[in-house]
C-alpha cells in the first residue's frame, strides 16, 4: 500500500485515482511510496481551530474577569454605604453588582439581608409603643439565624431604635403628673440606656424623683410621721443610692426621731410661743435666708427653693424652715415646712432647702413666698 502524493491518503497498488481527493495517481508505483506530503490543509486547519479556541477562551476569561472586577467595585461601594448607614443605597448597589455578575455570592447575601432588614425595620408611628417594641424583637429573632459583621451592625441598629423608642416614651410621660412610683420605674428603665440623650434625661429624672421624695418626706416630718418619712427616703435611696439630698434627709430624720420623739411637741410649743423672738434671732444672728424663690417645674408643679447661711458660733442641727405662699394681695394661702440639707451647719456653712407641691391646687393663686419661721437645735436639749 502506497500514498497519494497530493493528499497523503493511503492507496492500493491497483487504484488509478485517489479515493480521498480524486487526484490521478502516478503510474510509476514507486512514486506512491514517497513520504506523505505535508500540505497546508493537513496542518493549517487544526492550527486555526486551536488559535480560535485559544482566543475564544481568552476572550471569555477576559470578559469574566472584567465582570468580576466591575461587580467587585460596585460591591465595595455597597459595603461602604452599608457601614455609613445608608442601607437603601447599599441595597441598590448590591442589585447592580448582581446584575453585572449574577454569581456574586457576597452581594447576594448582603442583598438578601438588606431586603429583610429594610422590610421589617420600618415601624408605623401610629402603632402602640409595646407593638413597636415587639416588632423590633421579632426582627431580632429572625436575624439571629444569621451571623457576621452585617448582623452585628443590624443588631446594634435595632438596639438603638429600641432605646430611642424608650426615650421618646419616657419624654412623653414626663409631661404627665407622675407619682413617685412612676418616677422610680422610669429611673430604673432609663438606667439601661447609655446614650448622651439618655444621660441628660436620666439626670433630669433623678432630680425630679429626689425633689418629690424630699418634699413628701418633709411633709411626713412636719406631721411627726417619722416611720413613713424614713421608709420613703430609704426606698428612694434604692433608686438613687448616692443622692446627697436624700442621704442628708435620712440623717435629719434619724436625728429628729432619736432626739425629739418624746419632747418634740413640747419643744415645738415653746417655739410657737416665742415665735417673734425666734424670727428676730434668726434674722440677726443664727441663720440668714437668701435666694428664696417660687418657680414652676417642667411639669407645672410649684417649687420653693432657698439658701441658708449659718451665722452661729457653734454647730446648729435640724434646721426647719416654714414658709408661706402669698396671693396677689399678699394674703397667706398656704403654709408648709421643709428641712435644710445638710442637717448640720457649722459656723459660716451654707445649706439649701426646697419643696415641691405635688398637686396643682395653688398654681393659679400663688404669686410669691415668704419665710414665716426658721428654727433649729443648738444641742440635744435646747431648741433655737
Amino acid at each position: 500500500m502506497g500514498y497519494c502524493p497530493k493528499c497523503g491518503a493511503n492507496v492500493h497498488d491497483d487504484e488509478l485515482f485517489c479515493v480521498a481527493c480524486g487526484t490521478k495517481l502516478p503510474t510509476d508505483r514507486h512514486l506512491r511510496f514517497q513520504a506523505k506530503k505535508s500540505t497546508k490543509k493537513t496542518w493549517i486547519l487544526p492550527f486555526i481551530s486551536l488559535l480560535l479556541i485559544s482566543f475564544g477562551f481568552l476572550g471569555i476569561k477576559w470578559f469574566h474577569q472584567q465582570s468580576v472586577n466591575e461587580a467587585t467595585d460596585v460591591f465595595d461601594r455597597a459595603t461602604a454605604a452599608f457601614y455609613e448607614g445608608d442601607y437603601e443605597k447599599s441595597l441598590t448597589l448590591t442589585e447592580e453588582a448582581i446584575a453585572i455578575y449574577p454569581a456574586f455570592q457576597a452581594a447576594e447575601d448582603l442583598n438578601r439581608l438588606l431586603t429583610l432588614y429594610l422590610k421589617d425595620s420600618e415601624i408605623d408611628r401610629a402603632l402602640p409603643y409595646q407593638e413597636k417594641l415587639e416588632k423590633l424583637h421579632q426582627l431580632q429573632i429572625t436575624l439571629d439565624d444569621y451571623s457576621g459583621d452585617a448582623m452585628d451592625r443590624f443588631i446594634m441598629d435595632i438596639k438603638q431604635t429600641q432605646e430611642q423608642l424608650q426615650l421618646d416614651q419616657i419624654k412623653a410621660r414626663l409631661s404627665d403628673d407622675l407619682s413617685i412610683q412612676d418616677l422610680q420605674a422610669l429611673v430604673w428603665e432609663i438606667d439601661a440606656i447609655h446614650s448622651t440623650e439618655a444621660l441628660l434625661l436620666k439626670q433630669q429624672l433623678r432630680e425630679r424623683l429626689s425633689s418629690s421624695i424630699a418634699s413628701l418626706a418633709n411633709g411626713y416630718l412636719a406631721d411627726n410621721q417619722f416611720n413613713d418619712a424614713i421608709e420613703l427616703v430609704e426606698n428612694g435611696l434604692y433608686y438613687l443610692p448616692e443622692d446627697a439630698r436624700l442621704l442628708s434627709l435620712k440623717e435629719t430624720i434619724n436625728l429628729a426621731q432619736n432626739q425629739f420623739v418624746t419632747a418634740l411637741e413640747e419643744r415645738m410649743q415653746k417655739a410657737y410661743q416665742s415665735y417673734e423672738e425666734e424670727v428676730a434671732f434668726n434674722e440677726s444672728q443664727a441663720v440668714q435666708v437668701s435666694d428664696l424663690s417660687l418657680t414652676e417645674t417642667s411639669s407645672q408643679q410649684l417649687k420653693v427653693t432657698g439658701m441658708v447661711k449659718s451665722e452661729a458660733t457653734v454647730p446648729i442641727y435640724h434646721i426647719e424652715v416654714t414658709f408661706e405662699l402669698l396671693d396677689v394681695s399678699n394674703n397667706v394661702i398656704d403654709t408648709r415646712t421643709t428641712f435644710v440639707y445638710p442637717d448640720v451647719l457649722y459656723p459660716y456653712d451654707d445649706g439649701a432647702f426646697d419643696y415641691i407641691f405635688l398637686d396643682n391646687q395653688f398654681n393659679d393663686e400663688a404669686v410669691d413666698v415668704k419665710i414665716a419661721r426658721v428654727s433649729w437645735l443648738l444641742n440635744e436639749e435646747e431648741p433655737s
